[in-house]
């Protein structure tokens, strides 16, 4: 097999490991204040909107099967984090909407996943992180163009 194969084989292996390594280690961090890595992504995407959202459009954001979102905001809603109701001119539709104590939340996950990066991108050069997402930014859009053929 020749070495450029070899190295786009290796490459995607170790993106996809690492994209599974992370997540354990940022639940863990999480884990200790009292956050699911799920949850964080839900009040910081809702924090960073700084608006009422759908849940389709937290679904779509988040890469999640609208129905597996549905458990998942029940739970947040319960801890007090978000209020759900429903949409004035489409009945069909929840717009999700952080509480102050979600609002907290979300800051305090903010401070701890900038930990974990922080700890994880100590010795690595800053230019070899903008070459990293340049080729990231060429996979995504290959795969964006590809994703007709995806089902």
């Amino acid at each position: 097999m020749d070495s450029v194969k070899q190295s786009k084989r290796e490459f995607v292996f170790r993106m996809m490991s690492l994209s599974k390594a992370y997540r354990r280690y940022a639940n863990e961090e999480l884990e200790r204040s009292g956050l699911s890595h799920s949850t964080a992504m839900v009040v910081m995407l809702l924090s960073e909107t700084r608006a009422e959202c759908s849940q389709k459009f937290l679904a779509d954001h988040l890469d999640v099967a609208p129905a597996s979102m549905v458990p998942l905001l029940k739970q947040i809603e319960a801890a007090g984090l978000i209020t759900r109701r429903q949409d004035a001119e489409d009945k069909r539709v929840n717009n999700i909407e952080l509480t102050p104590a979600g609002v907290t939340l979300a800051k305090e996950a903010r401070r701890v996943l900038d930990g974990v990066r922080q700890r994880l991108f100590v010795g690595i050069d800053p230019a070899d992180v903008e070459a990293s997402l340049r080729v990231l930014e060429g996979l995504q859009s290959a795969l964006a163009a590809q994703k007709p053929r995806v089902k």
